[in-house]
């Protein structure tokens, strides 16, 4: 009680004797001409009455930090009706302890060194949750012996220029991770975190419409549940599945005000019922080709629905999304191109040397065989000189495919050039018997008949590792369990080249 006695005196100190300010006004009208004895006299009130219609935070605290002055908009922002509300209160009371514990910082620090701190940023978080920016200046009070007893202090809302400075930081960001071929899902997140950093109570994602366009990939979502995250992944694309997969659907932007009514969201309202999520808008963004790569989602905790700024921030959103996505794709087509067929699509000779030689190094650790097959068609230019390089094209597609469908894509095919393919043939496969077999199997599939036509004749030869197993015999007494061992193959039995030349006499072709 007599600390709340000190300060409300502390407070009345600052009213002097005097009439109101409107009445004073009131007599200043009535005169032509104003002197210096014509000066204002004022009641104290009026300087509360002032500083309340100011939109600055404007107050005072005591040596100890607790406000005794305090205008409405203090007041209003630490969620209080009046300003008598905020008095005897410190900012460690008022806010989260890390924004208070800074804020008392600052203080300690200007009545230490008696000097004012002007315009210097402080961030909070308001009691409704919303982020504030604030440019602060601060002026320690002196008494007559040159005593800090308190504190002076203006702030000023500065929270849309900082937004505004921080989604151009954010935007250059996200270009130059672009530009830089940062992995994909980094330069989502940059770009999710930094809309989000513009908007109170919403978080951000992105989906990704898979290669057959018929589900959604969850790509990022960095503030959302994990769980609701897990939910989402492998989402079909429909007219009634919540707002990415209709977007995706509808090749247009939804927005869903509330999830718990509306329809779009009926198959999937129990599931995500027990999330802080109310609103759910999304935006796709397409590729060059006009084709959905995906969508930017925004979920607030609020049923309400995107402000006009929002939905620009979402659109925004989606446009470097697309570009992004958009590089990544062209990258990965490049890599695959340098390492790959583009008539087979199988990886062609400049990966085959690095593939054998990863094989060879793993069989060397296990013990296991591993074997290296070349399938050569014969007389393959006769084809193309004789019926044009689209038919030879096909054919080495459907050759490829052939070979493929005989080992069920267990083993490394790779075209090797012109009309050469190899197979790198591992595991029991790769024992002579199987890989005898193997060979069998390759030519039937290979020269069978397709629509009254008969592909050309072709030759097999296998080069063969056979890797020899041997056991070190452990004493009887050893608890030891026996190693597997991998020795170096003699000349005998370690490497087998064997030929197989098969000659079909009838060679015709698709028509």
């Amino acid at each position: 009680m007599a600390q709340e006695n000190s300060l409300t005196a502390a407070q009345a100190g600052l009213l002097t004797s005097g009439k109101t300010l409107a009445e004073e006004l009131e007599r200043i009208n009535k005169l032509d001409h104003l002197s210096k004895d014509d000066q204002l006299h004022l009641s104290g009130d009026w300087v509360q009455t002032l500083v309340n219609h100011v939109s600055d935070y404007v107050y005072v605290k005591d040596r100890r930090h607790r406000f005794v002055v305090a205008n409405h908009q203090v007041a209003i922002d630490l969620g209080f009706h009046e300003p008598s509300q905020v008095i005897g209160k410190t900012d460690l009371e008022l806010h989260l302890p890390d924004t208070g514990s800074k804020f008392a910082a600052v203080e300690v620090a200007i009545m230490a060194s008696k000097e004012a701190s002007i315009d210097y940023e402080e961030k909070l978080i308001l009691a409704n949750g919303k982020r504030r920016w604030l440019s602060s200046s601060k002026f320690p009070v002196l008494n007559d012996r040159d005593e800090v007893v308190g504190i002076v202090g203006i702030s000023r809302d500065i929270t849309e220029r900082k937004k505004s400075d921080l989604l151009q930081q954010g935007q250059n960001k996200v270009l130059q991770e672009i530009a830089t071929a940062k992995p994909l899902p980094d330069v989502l997140e940059t770009l999710v975190l930094t809309i989000e950093s513009q908007m109170d109570g919403v978080v951000g994602s992105v989906m990704l419409v898979t290669e057959n366009g018929k589900n959604l990939q969850a790509a990022v979502a960095p503030n959302l549940p994990r769980e609701y995250v897990s939910l989402c992944d492998g989402l079909p694309v429909g007219p009634r599945v919540g707002s990415c997969g209709t977007a995706v659907y509808r090749r247009e932007s939804v927005f869903v005000e509330n999830i718990h009514e509306d329809e779009l969201w009926e198959d999937f309202r129990e599931a995500v019922s027990r999330f802080e999520m109310r609103s759910c808008w999304s935006v796709p963004f397409f590729g060059k080709d006009t084709q959905v790569l995906g969508t930017f989602g925004l979920y607030s905790n609020e049923v309400r629905s995107p402000t006009e700024h929002e939905k620009k921030l979402a659109v925004e959103a989606a446009r470097l999304a697309s570009i992004a996505v958009e590089r990544e794709r062209a990258e990965k087509e490049i890599r695959f191109l340098a390492s790959h067929d583009v008539l087979t699509g199988l990886p062609n000779r400049h990966d085959f040397k690095a593939k054998l030689a990863e094989k060879i190094e793993c069989s060397r650790t296990t013990g296991d065989p591993v074997a290296v097959l070349f399938v050569d068609l014969d007389n393959f230019k006769f084809v193309n000189d004789s019926f044009g390089h689209a038919i030879g094209d096909r054919v080495l597609t459907i050759v490829a495919e052939r070979i493929l469908s005989v080992h069920d894509r267990r083993h490394q095919s790779i075209r090797f050039g012109g009309d050469e393919f190899v197979l790198i043939v591992e595991g029991k496969d790769a024992d002579k018997p199987a890989l005898i077999d193997l060979m069998a199997r390759l030519k039937n599939e290979i020269t069978k008949t397709s629509e009254s036509a008969i592909f050309p004749s072709m030759s097999l030869a296998a080069l063969v590792r056979l890797v020899i197993r041997s056991t070190r015999k452990m004493p009887s007494n050893s608890s030891r369990t026996p190693t597997r061992r991998c020795s170096r193959p003699s000349r005998r039995d370690g490497m087998v080249t064997r030929s197989l030349k098969i000659q079909d006499r009838e060679r015709r072709l698709i028509d």
